[in-house]
């Protein structure tokens, strides 16, 4: 699924809120790979069943003990080995299918992001020509999201999980967004770019499973974006503030105990908070954008002057400015990498952007005026590589796909040269949480990945601060890298 897609789709509801599990057998493992019962997988996966409920235990300290116990398992302890032989690894990719018309029913303007089977393609043609995983040949499996389908997209992940684990015993998956449940359950790799991210304490008890490479957890992301915004200017003295939140349990969670406290540190008491509830489907579309519409009437009426989002997607933005635009109603708003500002600011009026301001992780969704492309090492490896199957990347915005599966692929390359000749999962998560900063991905800031062995296991660190520029009618950075750093509760 491309981020045009993802705009729109990932309005929709995460599996936080609507649980579905998976009743199935676990995948086999590879010879001499004794199975397991118990232990750190058993409790990531209960902690992170009782997430997807809203439970209370959501962020607690009783989470499993995270990528230590990895790193101890990679060197005694029974260890998950799923779809590696001698020779071969077999790694499932989710691609994406019918993009192009879920933008087009809803008039949707954006970069084409090209055609996904072929940059999967690129990328496992690049990993196999420079030795493999862990000297073994990918041999890749891809399973589509259909974007235009009238399932539910927990739905739909769950089926692509199930298919992956059960059926084709795939040792990791790239591309993969709401149920990390499941490939805890199978002791299966997840490589998230950055379609969706869950919050610090649920990605720790996750390890050594799930991996982001390009956008931050949710905590990280929320500190970032109050602590950048804050230094822009965006709260002033008086300012009346407004937010817009994803309403599923985790997300109110996230707010209750994240985004307000944190505000409350920097003197900030948020005027209104509208709480929208995210759609499944195309055919519930209508009903995000009443909800939409309401809030700007709130937010009008309530004299609020400063929006700013804790949703996943650009569609909470669109669906908002776009009401609000019809009521000549013009806030200043604050803004991410989740909001995506190329991509859904292309869609809006000028009037609704004038004065936009945020934190940027991702160049391909934060700007479109900035470095040369490609500009940094990881960039142009990914480029070399969709070039050798005729693929052409012209600009950032609509390379972010591409990149998204050049970095998640090559990660597992570059964590597997260090893993030895016997490829684990428990061996490759220890060997990925001591790269540092030696991987670097195509979808970050320049330098900004670094992987740490005290985790969690996510590798972008660094964010730049973004504005809207009337002159050129452009988003542009207006600093350096900054270290996220999130502020102790």
């Amino acid at each position: 699924m491309g981020r045009v897609a993802a705009i729109l789709v990932l309005l929709s509801v995460v599996a936080c809120g609507r649980p579905a599990t998976v009743t199935s057998k676990s995948a086999p493992n590879a010879p001499g790979v004794a199975a397991r019962s118990g232990g750190t997988a058993a409790a990531a996966a209960a902690k992170a069943r009782a997430r997807d409920k809203g439970s209370s235990s959501f962020g607690s300290s009783d989470a499993a003990p995270g990528l230590s116990a990895a790193i101890a398992s990679a060197a005694s302890g029974v260890q998950h080995a799923p779809g590696v032989t001698a020779t071969t690894v077999k790694i499932g990719f989710v691609g994406s299918a019918n993009a192009a018309a879920l933008a087009a029913a809803f008039g949707f303007k954006g970069p084409d992001e090209g055609n996904s089977h072929e940059q999967i393609h690129a990328a496992v043609d690049w990993v196999n020509k420079h030795g493999g995983i862990a000297g073994r040949r990918i041999v890749p499996i891809i399973r589509d999201f259909d974007n235009t389908s009238e399932k539910q997209n927990w739905q739909q992940e769950e089926a692509m999980c199930a298919g992956f684990t059960e059926d084709d015993h795939v040792f990791a998956v790239v591309g993969t967004s709401v149920s990390e449940t499941c490939y805890v359950k199978h002791h299966t790799l997840a490589m998230n770019s950055y379609y969706y991210q869950p919050d610090r304490a649920t990605l720790v008890s996750y390890a050594p499973y799930i991996w982001l490479a390009n956008l931050p957890d949710l905590s990280a992301m929320v500190a970032a974006e109050i602590d950048g915004l804050a230094r822009q200017g965006f709260f002033p003295r008086g300012g009346r503030v407004g937010i817009i939140v994803r309403d599923t349990p985790a997300y109110r969670h996230l707010y209750d105990h994240e985004v307000v406290p944190r505000l409350a540190r920097i003197g900030v008491k948020p005027t209104a908070t509208v709480f929208v509830t995210p759609f499944d489907t195309l055919s519930d579309a209508s009903a995000v954008a009443q909800q939409e519409n309401a809030a700007v009437l709130r937010f009008k009426s309530d004299h609020i002057d400063h929006v700013f989002f804790v949703f996943q997607g650009g569609g909470a933005w669109l669906f908002f400015a776009q009401a609000a635009d019809a009521q000549r109603y013009t806030p200043r708003y604050g803004l991410s990498s989740e909001d995506e500002p190329v991509a859904t600011g292309e869609n809006l009026p000028a009037s609704q952007r004038h004065g936009a301001m945020g934190v940027g992780f991702v160049p391909g969704l934060d700007v479109n005026r900035g470095d040369p492309f490609p500009y940094t090492a990881a960039e142009k490896r990914c480029v070399a590589a969709m070039n050798t199957r005729g693929v052409a990347l012209s600009d950032r915005p609509s390379a972010s796909q591409a990149f998204g599966y050049c970095d998640m692929t090559f990660i597992l390359w570059q964590a597997a040269r260090s893993v030895g000749p016997r490829l684990t999962i428990e061996r490759w998560a220890a060997a990925a949480a001591r790269m540092g900063n030696a991987f670097q991905a195509a979808n970050a800031n320049p330098g900004g990945t670094q992987f740490l062995p005290s985790g969690p296991q996510q590798g972008n660190r660094f964010y730049r601060l973004t504005r809207y520029d009337d002159a050129c009618a452009c988003w542009t950075y207006t600093d350096r890298n900054r270290t996220n750093h999130p502020m102790p509760l």
